[in-house]
């Protein structure tokens, strides 16, 4: 993915043999109509759910996950402030990859999706771009150009 320099796209299982210093950022085949860039995991599943073709079973599973990152993951507080549409759109969160339970949840998601026709791609960086956010376990930031 050209945007993304010092970055390397990987299957997400193969991801494990990286160190602890790198960012994991899962992107889909879906794209923000405001700009073209890729969504994440977290925007595809709000898709998928508004989609209305989620089985009862995907959308108690939905919930579920759902629930727990938006209790355990912080919510980035630059998206909580009053940012320009043309940043909002380009911002991309990344995780700091680590072996933990944001990782094997977040394939968790990774699996929902391509089950429910999404295409998903696993990205690392040791420099994912210019940074908006950051906490213990996620960054934001606009891509290098």
């Amino acid at each position: 993915m050209e945007f993304h320099r010092n970055t390397q796209q990987v299957n997400s299982y193969q991801v494990k043999v990286f160190k602890h210093s790198m960012y994991l950022r899962f992107e889909t085949n879906l794209k923000f109509s405001e700009n073209e860039c890729p969504k994440g995991i977290f925007s595809a599943m709000g898709d998928c759910k508004r989609s209305g073709k989620m089985t009862l079973r995907g959308h108690i599973w939905y919930i579920g996950i759902a629930t727990w990152f938006n209790n355990n993951l912080d919510y980035p507080t630059c998206f909580l402030q009053p940012i320009l549409t043309s940043v909002k759109f380009k911002a991309l969160s990344w995780f700091r990859f680590s072996m933990n339970h944001f990782y094997y949840r977040a394939i968790k998601v990774v699996e929902f999706l391509r089950f429910n026709g999404f295409e998903v791609n696993a990205l690392l960086s040791h420099d994912p771009g210019i940074k908006l956010y950051e906490s213990k376990n996620q960054v934001v930031v606009i891509p290098h150009a």
